[in-house]
């Protein structure tokens, strides 16, 4: 059968690296996105090949080190280096379930549904947070001074300090999808119902968003600009103020700093001299 995208195919991560980018993606039958099978392609110079076919669901994907990672809906680890594979489904027990992975401070770490946070530490992924069973969490990374943070559902942003969280004082009860370092002093906290707080973790106000209400998934930099995932846009940060940068569905942005990349339901596009460019998934399988 022939999948493709738009249509037959769902991303669900982009990863970047020097040469191109990786994605992962479901595939959709006639019926709902088949998440128990998830498929990885490689990209160089806007071709995708599929060169994975992994028989089970990946939760997400990163670079690092010239190694791709991916872990599998039971925490399992998968490494990708110089074309060779090293496979490491057990890893996973008794972590529990990784939905997401960040390269924060030059290490991989896994975010979990459960408020723990997984250090991988090869051969074995290290819980450096404590299980609070209702803790979703969705983002880590440094702020301006190099302390991480972790952001999740219900209004939750906290420090990681002595492996466990110093939580901050947020004026929402939204979920929080991002945190990102705009300077030294001041950060930039998204989420849903279009939370846009911005300045120090003690004193966080939020942005105007104009009566808008999707969610703003998270934040990256560009070519010094700070661009935002809004669903149907991408707005920009200028000072306080937020402005569209471009009416195009975005629900996820990726950036090194150099490549810019957006997936929207089910589609991936790479942006170059000021148009999106569709990079096209397709696999026979």
């Amino acid at each position: 059968m022939k999948y493709q995208t738009p249509g037959g195919l769902y991303p669900t991560c982009i990863a970047l690296h020097e040469a191109g980018a990786y994605i992962i993606a479901h595939p959709i039958g006639d019926g709902p996105i088949d998440a128990d099978r998830t498929l990885l392609f490689a990209v160089q110079n806007d071709v995708a090949t599929l060169i994975r076919d992994f028989g089970i669901e990946i939760t997400g994907i990163a670079w690092l080190d010239g190694s791709l990672f991916a872990v599998d809906g039971y925490s399992g680890l998968y490494r990708l280096r110089d074309g060779d594979w090293r496979d490491l489904p057990d890893v996973g027990d008794p972590v529990p379930r990784i939905n997401a992975l960040r390269v924060v401070g030059g290490q991989l770490h896994g975010l979990t549904s459960e408020g723990v946070i997984c250090l991988w530490q090869d051969p074995a992924w290290i819980e450096i947070t404590p299980n609070d069973d209702d803790t979703y969490l969705f983002d880590l990374a440094l702020e301006g001074t190099g302390k991480m943070m972790a952001t999740g559902d219900n209004g939750f942003l906290a420090y990681v300090v002595n492996g466990g969280f110093q939580q901050i004082d947020v004026p929402t009860n939204a979920s929080l999808t991002s945190v990102f370092a705009l300077s030294r002093d001041t950060i930039l906290v998204t989420g849903w119902n279009a939370t846009a707080l911005m300045g120090s973790a003690d004193q966080l106000t939020q942005l105007d968003v104009e009566g808008r209400t999707e969610t703003l998934m998270n934040t990256v930099r560009w070519e010094n600009r700070i661009l935002i995932a809004a669903n149907e846009e991408i707005l920009e940060l200028k000072g306080t103020t937020l402005s569209v940068f471009g009416t195009t569905p975005a629900i996820r942005l990726t950036c090194d700093g150099n490549q810019l990349w957006k997936q929207y339901g089910r589609g991936v596009d790479r942006y170059e001299n000021g148009r999106w460019v569709n990079v096209p998934l397709v696999a026979n399988i």
